[in-house]
C-alpha cells in the first residue's frame, strides 16, 4: 500500500507576528504528518510507501510564508532524517515538493496573505496548478524518484540541495543560476514593495 499525507494550513505571518500562528502551522503541517507516519509504522506489519507532501516553499520562500515555509522545511528534514532508518523496516519514504495547487483551500489562503505576495505569485497560476494535474505528476514519478518535484522550477530548486540522478547533476549549473536569480528577484521585489510589519 501507499499512503499520502497532505495536511496543511497556511496563514499570513511576518516576522513581527506573534508565535501562535507559527505554533499552529507547525502542529498542523509537521507534527500531524509525523504522528500519522509513527502510527502507520507501529501498526503496519507489511512493507508500504509513505509520501510526504511538502512544498516548493520549503526550497525557497518570500515574505508572508514564514510559518508555512518553516513547517514544510521541517517535513523536508523529516524525510531526509528518517528515510534510511525506515528503509530498514521495509518502509519506503518519498517526498513531493509541490508548487501552487489551485484548490478551495488555496483560494481561502489568498485572503490572508499580504497583497504583495498574492501579486508576486499570480503569474504562476495556470492549468498545471489544478489538483488533478499535480496529482497525476506525482503518480507518474512515484516509481522513479524519492524526491519528486511538481514542475521544472521546483525541480531546479530541489536539486540544489540533493541530486539523485545523472540528469540532476547535468542540470545542477542551471539550478544554481536559477536559484540565485530567483532569490535576487524576490529580494528586489519585496524591498521595493516595502511590506508592512505585523500580522
Amino acid at each position: 500500500p501507499c499512503f499520502f499525507v497532505c495536511r496543511k494550513v497556511c496563514a499570513r505571518i511576518l516576522f513581527a507576528s506573534g508565535p501562535d500562528i507559527l505554533e499552529n502551522t507547525m502542529r498542523t503541517n509537521f507534527f500531524n504528518t509525523f504522528l500519522a507516519l509513527k502510527a502507520l509504522v507501529s501498526k503496519n506489519r507489511r512493507p508500504f510507501t509513505f509520501v510526504i507532501v511538502a512544498s516548493t516553499q520549503s526550497l525557497y520562500t518570500f515574505p508572508g510564508y514564514m510559518s508555512y515555509a518553516a513547517s514544510k522545511s521541517a517535513l523536508s528534514m523529516l524525510f531526509e532524517a528518517a528515510k534510511d532508518e525506515l528503509r530498514a523496516l521495509k518502509i519506503t519514504l518519498k517526498i513531493y515538493y509541490t508548487s501552487t495547487v489551485t484548490s478551495e483551500g488555496f483560494q481561502e489562503e489568498n485572503t490572508t496573505k499580504p497583497r504583495e505576495t498574492v501579486i508576486f505569485e499570480s503569474p504562476s497560476y495556470g492549468e498545471s496548478c489544478k489538483p488533478r494535474i499535480r496529482a497525476c505528476r506525482l503518480l507518474r514519478q512515484l516509481g522513479y524518484r524519492d524526491r519528486i518535484p511538481s514542475d521544472f522550477l521546483t525541480y531546479l530548486m530541489m536539486i540544489n540541495a540533493r541530486c539523485e540522478t545523472l540528469a540532476d547533476m547535468l542540470f545542477l549549473p542551471l539550478a544554481a543560476i536559477t536559484n540565485q536569480v530567483m532569490r535576487s528577484i524576490i529580494s528586489i521585489y519585496f524591498q521595493d514593495i516595502g511590506l508592512p510589519h505585523g500580522a
